[in-house]
């Protein structure tokens, strides 16, 4: 699995057409790497595309606009192949996904929890190729 956060182009009116958004983008990367790995030989089963917001589900599962009223139609492509089963949809919550850890506020323990999960971890003080600041070398002097 893997996770991660950006920022979009497209201004949206609601949670739901931000998580369809980025849905779609998420979508258009997973599905432009299956003909690569067609190439390498890997043959892929459909994509679970997993999304936090119940809204976002909901717009790439319908066809069409439905009652969501300011919806960028370049993007109801993901609706197509959601409806041809060349992606799966599912639900994440928070708990589980560690690309909250870079779009929300979160508290100590899931922060930490999401960000060791991405592979990373915490360390103390400075690192040892850090470039010294002048304003430390001038308090030294």
């Amino acid at each position: 699995m893997r996770a991660g956060s950006g920022t979009q182009k497209v201004i949206a009116t609601s949670s739901a057409e931000t998580e369809f958004y980025a849905g779609a983008r998420s979508a258009s990367a997973v599905l432009g790497a299956n003909p690569l790995m067609l190439d390498l030989g890997v043959q892929l089963e459909a994509p679970l595309l997993l999304m936090d917001a119940t809204g976002g589900i909901g717009i790439a599962s319908r066809r069409g606009l439905g009652p969501v009223k300011h919806l960028a139609t370049a993007s109801l492509w993901l609706q197509a192949v959601v409806f041809r089963r060349e992606l799966e949809l599912g639900k994440v919550g928070t708990d589980e996904n560690v690309a909250d850890a870079g779009t929300k506020a979160l508290a100590g323990p899931a922060l930490r929890r999401h960000v060791e999960a991405m592979g990373y971890e915490r360390r103390e003080g400075r690192s040892g190729i850090a470039l010294e600041s002048a304003w430390a070398a001038a308090v030294r002097a």
